[in-house]
């Protein structure tokens, strides 16, 4: 048996298809397959020697699995790392689920299939039917044409939604309904709506001036005051005028000196 890992794609979230199909021919090659598939039972406890041949076998196959597995997808068989059978049945289980979730995932990972700098075109019309194969895998039997258009309007609507709505998205992918989606979309823009009118309303008593007077909610760093050439505020709320008030008047803004006279003075 070789002590080197093949050329093949880790496993990851839409693969399933192609990595089954090579890992076995792998497995198959290193006289592992019989094991995983579970037609190699481990022998008597009594035949010592045949038992750590198997053992030893059993092992292999579980490292080679594991580690043509990517980190993410680990998950589905934790904690039955040195059993290849059951790490095999479970990775079967779970990519094999003919889900909406699932084949979501499939139809991502086709759409996002790109030319490599250094692959044929070949080679990249094969991945391209790898990933249909896998969408073909996880599609219910009795699926009909309108089913699928409904499938696809609901994935094209999750897929649209920019990563703010990522709570969203994982919530509807369970139910690849385009109605739905809808709904769910009406709810989000509803409680959107809610939330800015009362951030408005809180934000409100604020905008008001000491004597309940309204202040513009605009920005106003490039306003210039008409009494006393000053940025940042309107003649109405010039700062001078409140300093005039307490004796005896304000003075008519053409009688004010410019902020610039001043400084030159």
């Amino acid at each position: 048996m070789s002590d080197s890992l093949p050329k093949i794609k880790p496993l990851g979230k839409a693969n399933f298809a192609e990595w089954q199909g090579e890992t076995r021919a792998w497995l198959m090659k290193q006289r592992m397959w019989g094991i995983v598939s579970g037609r190699e039972k481990r022998p008597d406890s009594s035949k010592l020697e045949e038992v750590e041949k198997w053992e030893s076998k059993a092992e292999q196959a579980a490292g080679d699995i594991f580690l043509l597995v990517k980190a993410s997808q680990r998950v589905h068989f934790r904690g039955y790392e040195t059993n290849p059978v059951e790490m095999w049945t479970r990775l079967e289980r779970h990519f094999m689920a003919k889900k909406p979730g699932a084949r979501f995932n499939a139809y991502d990972e086709l759409f996002s299939i790109q030319k490599a700098e250094d692959e044929s075109l070949v080679d990249l019309r094969t991945r391209v039917e790898n990933a249909i194969a896998q969408i073909k895998n996880l599609r219910p039997k009795d699926m009909t044409l309108e089913d699928l258009d409904k499938e696809l309007e609901a994935m094209a609507l999750i897929r649209a939604l920019p990563d703010k709505y990522a709570h969203l998205s994982t919530s509807l992918m369970h139910k690849l309904d385009a109605e739905v989606v809808l709904g769910a979309f009406r709810s989000e823009d509803l409680h959107q709506k809610r939330a800015e009118s009362a951030n408005f309303a809180k934000t409100r008593p604020g905008e008001r001036g000491r004597g309940g007077g309204f202040r513009p909610r605009w920005d106003m760093s490039d306003v210039i005051c008409y009494r006393c050439d000053g940025k940042g505020h309107i003649e109405r709320y010039c700062p001078q005028s409140k300093d005039k008030a307490g004796t005896g008047g304000v003075k008519k803004a053409e009688e004010v000196p410019s902020m610039q006279k001043r400084v030159e003075a």
